[in-house]
C-alpha cells in the first residue's frame, strides 16, 4: 500500500507535462524574410516589420520610421497567401494625418510608394479589414531609392 502510493507519487511528480502548441501561430517575422527576397532592382531594404494582427484581436499595427527628404520609399507587404486583400497600409505625418495609402478605390495594393517632402517623423500603419480577411499575419518591408 505505501509501496503504491509512493509510486503514484514519483510518477505524478516526474510525469512531464504537455505544452499546449498553437500550430497555427502566426509566423511574422518569416513573412518578413520572405517579403525582403521581393524587393525590386534599385532599392535598398531598410527595416522590416512583423504584422500578427492576434487571430483578429489586433486590427491595427503601428511602427514609426524617420524619412528623409527626396527619397522614394516603397513599403510592401508579404502574406502567406500573396494577396493583400482585407489589409492596408496607411503612412502617417508627425501629427498623425494620413498621406499615403495603399487601398485606392476599394482595392487594396500590396505595396505604396511614397516620395518624401520633408524630413521627419512618420508612422506607418497596417490595419486588417475583418469582412475582408481572416488571415491575420504578414509582414511589411521597407525600402528606399534615392
Amino acid at each position: 500500500m505505501i509501496f503504491s502510493f509512493l509510486l503514484t507519487s514519483l510518477m505524478a511528480w516526474f510525469t512531464p507535462t504537455p505544452t499546449p502548441v498553437n500550430p497555427t501561430a502566426c509566423q511574422a517575422k518569416l513573412m518578413v524574410r520572405k517579403g525582403i527576397g521581393t524587393i525590386p532592382r534599385g532599392f535598398t531594404f531598410l527595416k522590416g516589420y512583423p504584422v500578427d494582427g492576434k487571430n483578429g484581436k489586433k486590427k491595427r499595427v503601428e511602427y514609426s520610421y524617420i524619412l528623409s527628404r527626396n527619397s522614394k520609399y516603397l513599403i510592401t507587404l508579404s502574406t502567406q497567401s500573396n494577396k493583400s486583400e482585407g489589409l492596408k497600409i496607411t503612412i502617417l505625418n508627425a501629427r498623425k494625418k494620413a498621406i499615403a495609402t495603399s487601398y485606392v478605390d476599394g482595392k487594396y495594393y500590396d505595396g505604396i510608394q511614397y516620395t518624401c517632402q520633408k524630413t521627419g517623423l512618420y508612422y506607418i500603419r497596417f490595419t486588417y479589414d475583418t469582412k475582408k480577411t481572416k488571415s491575420y499575419c504578414s509582414g511589411g518591408v521597407l525600402s528606399f531609392r534615392r
